[in-house]
């Protein structure tokens, strides 16, 4: 399915390829980029797709769009990937509206069971058949991928902090969380361990503080059987870590979050995608991430000559390699932050790399923040209170996480809406700034 929108007011229209700016990236780019990854990468064992499947045209969504892009995307990995399973999270986008899904304590019209059956339907392949009414119920699903190795689905916009039917209730909408405790429990039980597969990182500013931090301590809990967490939503290249107190970043790292890089170019990326290297297959694996690599196309060559083939470049071939790791570990990513501090050209280098593109300025409170918000896999601000210190010293101050999130929440006590433009109003003054949102 092909969607396109016109505007009166283009002042620069869009490359072939699609262009860093609030533009999304081009059907023909996702057939592009997995043409490139069939013919360079005939050793993959599997896909994981994070989520947002859908554009970000977000006042334009509709029921039928969405299980159209379901069927199209699934369509493109069968067709370029034939035999390798893809394994999908849910992401925001994913709602109608954006960000909304209606939990079973809302009445029957505002339910998801009619994408999730199409995700059912579409994915019969890869879901396996007993997780069928798992996925209908809450998107949700668990795969057993090796011996000894499973994949746990996490569909966590039942933590949207913009999914308007949880300022209804926010206590574990249909029992999501309490389903994935489960998963980990039994899997714990049978020696097992778990790939996550989700879409918004805790700390972001479209996390409810009270799914992250459960999701934060299960993290901790099962410490030694989540050995991989892969995440998405950010569109950029970027990790969290995870500590044993929630609140001292000082504390033994316990636990890394990665998000990697988006297809789309919205608003301020070069389109890139990544590729693990997993502990394999065989009786005793940790099944622990051993490295992975990324690769992008850069969109002013490509749109340079827009009837050229593309090429498709390596980003770095081993993030140990580019980042100096002795290992892929919670505390070599949590040493990273330090050397990063003391270090601007290692530092300049993440940046690039979390953006596909080397003209990306960040002064030294750009840099506090970045470094900060690494540390913020929920919404702590004690995490940060060292590099504050810093901050403080040089006269600047960190953005503070719970100075947002209580604005917010300030800001919708106690109010009445009247009308269609008084609710556009109220969400332009409460909905925290996202990159992730079309201006309305």
């Amino acid at each position: 399915m092909l969607e396109a929108f016109v505007s009166k007011d283009v002042s620069i229209p869009a490359g072939k390829w699609g262009t860093v700016g609030d533009c999304d990236a081009p059907y023909w780019l996702l057939e592009d980029m997995m043409k490139n990854i069939a013919a360079n990468h005939k050793d993959i064992d599997y896909i994981l797709i994070s989520g947002d499947l859908e554009s970000h045209a977000d006042w334009d969504y509709s029921k039928e769009g969405h299980m159209a892009k379901v069927q199209n995307i699934t369509d493109v990995m069968k067709k370029f990937l034939p035999g390798k399973p893809a394994y999908f999270a849910i992401g925001n986008h994913e709602g109608v509206p954006i960000d909304n899904f209606g939990p079973h304590f809302t009445p029957a019209k505002f339910h998801m069971d009619w994408l999730y059956g199409k995700m059912v339907d579409e994915w019969q392949d890869w879901v396996p058949a007993d997780q069928k009414t798992q996925v209908i119920y809450n998107g949700c699903y668990m795969k057993q991928l090796f011996p000894g190795l499973r994949l746990v689905s996490l569909n966590n916009a039942m933590g949207d902090s913009n999914n308007f039917y949880l300022f209804i209730n926010q206590t574990d909408p249909d029992g999501t969380m309490t389903w994935f405790l489960e998963q980990l429990e039994d899997a714990e039980r049978n020696g097992d361990k778990v790939h996550v597969v989700a879409h918004i990182p805790g700390g972001g500013g479209e996390a409810l503080e009270g799914w992250a931090i459960n999701y934060y301590n299960a993290v901790n809990r099962f410490e030694d059987t989540i050995v991989a967490q892969f995440f998405g939503h950010t569109h950029s290249e970027e990790y969290n870590v995870v500590y044993e107190d929630p609140e001292n970043a000082q504390s033994r790292p316990t636990g890394i979050v990665y998000s990697a890089p988006s297809l789309t170019t919205y608003s301020e990326f070069n389109p890139a995608y990544r590729i693990y290297t997993i502990d394999g297959n065989y009786p005793g694996s940790s099944f622990r991430v051993i490295d992975f690599e990324e690769y992008f196309l850069n969109l002013t060559v490509a749109n340079a000559n827009p009837d050229s083939p593309t090429k498709w470049e390596t980003l770095y071939s081993s993030a140990k390699t580019e980042y100096g790791l002795t290992e892929i570990s919670a505390s070599e990513w949590n040493n990273l932050i330090g050397r990063m501090l003391n270090d601007d050209t290692l530092f300049n280098k993440y940046r690039k790399n979390k953006y596909r593109r080397s003209d990306m300025s960040c002064g030294q409170q750009c840099k506090l923040d970045e470094l900060c918000s690494i540390r913020q896999a929920h919404h702590s601000d004690a995490l940060c209170s060292d590099l504050q210190k810093i901050a403080n010293e040089k006269g600047y101050k960190l953005k503070m996480k719970n100075d947002l999130l209580s604005n917010k929440m300030k800001s919708v006590t106690n109010v009445v809406v009247k009308s269609k433009a008084e609710a556009y109003d109220l969400i332009q003054k409460t909905v925290l700034p996202s990159q992730d949102k079309c201006k309305i």
